[in-house]
């Protein structure tokens, strides 16, 4: 929902939980870099990448599965016109 809708979230990093705002419409897999707060190293800190997963439930409720079911059918492009066969 928040990939989709848009968000916060929060992270786990070396000095803590921290927030971080998703843009609505974010792809799953997308990698989200916050520089300098990573491992230390010569320079300073490093950046943390995190890569966002998408998490499918594995049971929905009755309620659930008709939004779900609604959602998906207005989503879902109209079949195309048949064409008459002779």
């Amino acid at each position: 929902g928040t990939l989709v809708l848009g968000g916060r979230i929060k992270v786990p990093t070396l000095s803590g939980e921290e927030e971080v705002e998703i843009a609505p419409g974010t792809e799953p897999d997308e990698v989200l870099v916050l520089q300098g707060r990573g491992l230390p190293g010569p320079r300073g800190l490093g950046d943390l990448k995190v890569r966002l997963k998408v998490i499918i439930p594995k049971r929905l409720g009755r309620e659930e599965r008709r939004l779900l079911q609604a959602f998906t059918e207005r989503l879902s492009p109209p079949d195309p016109p048949r064409r008459p066969t002779i």
